[in-house]
């Protein structure tokens, strides 16, 4: 049998090979490993808010009622924010015509989640929010009820905003602004529908107690100022995926389900 004798030359050649592949495997699993998406983290943010809302130049602002708030969740690194929403109990205004005193029942709710950013360094928030309210009218009540909507229409809050404040301190506290958003006219369903063009006709009027519908005027204003009740931190595993207001008395925004406002 013969055998086959690798010389030194031979066998340093080919460690000098397994060397350099492993060097290359190496380099690849870690250009591999730095690529890989790290694990985001997020806070759930849950704010407790107050503030007030008005629409239309012979409005007056109408506070948010107790028990509202914010929640949304926040990446710890970007600070955008998703899936946020406005929780706006509905609330009940009188209107006065003449010596009658109409009660207005107001709901305010998101028709989207509320997204936006708020940086975590410097505490400044920006936030879009999508809302409508509805305006329950129990003109004589229990026979007589107009349900007429106002909106959907979108505005954006910020703390950058004249009247603004960014977001410092623990709990997090800070308020945001927006004035002057499109707000657009009630739309009537008819002589006997749910809000009779009637009753959407005197909702838009220019004159007291009508809103001035629709409008763009800077007596829309939104305010609200936020307190963090309680944060919750999670990571996630590594992904490749990535209000308004109210009737004649004044208006509100937000929203149920969002902070729509």
């Amino acid at each position: 049998m013969k055998h086959r004798v690798m010389s030194r030359a031979g066998r340093t050649t080919r460690t000098g090979a397994v060397a350099m592949l492993g060097a290359g495997l190496a380099l690849v699993f870690s250009v591999f490993i730095a690529a890989m998406p790290a694990g985001a983290a997020t806070e759930t943010m849950n704010f407790k808010v107050t503030g007030s809302s008005q629409i239309g130049a012979g409005a007056t602002a109408q506070n948010f009622p107790a028990g509202s708030g914010f929640s949304a969740t926040v990446d710890t690194t970007t600070g955008a924010v998703t899936n946020g929403f406005f929780s706006i109990p509905t609330y009940t205004i009188t209107e006065t015509v003449g010596t009658v005193h109409i009660p207005i029942h107001v709901t305010i709710a998101g028709t989207a989640p509320v997204t936006g950013n708020i940086d975590q360094t410097t505490g400044v928030a920006s936030l879009v929010l999508h809302t409508k309210t509805t305006l329950v009218i129990d003109v004589a009540p229990p026979t007589t009820v107009y349900t007429c909507v106002l909106g959907p229409f979108t505005l954006t809050v910020k703390t950058s905003n004249a009247g603004g404040k960014a977001f410092t301190g623990n709990p997090l506290t800070g308020t945001l602004t927006a004035s002057g958003f499109t707000v657009p006219a009630v739309v009537g369903t008819g002589s006997a529908g749910a809000c009779p063009d009637a009753v959407a006709t005197s909702i838009n009027s220019s004159t007291a107690p009508g809103l001035g519908l629709p409008t763009t005027s800077t007596h829309q204003t939104m305010v609200l100022a936020a307190t963090n009740a309680a944060v919750t931190t999670t990571t996630a595993a590594p992904t490749t995926t990535a209000a308004p207001t109210t009737t004649t008395a004044a208006p509100a925004v937000s929203a149920n389900a969002n902070f729509t406002g």
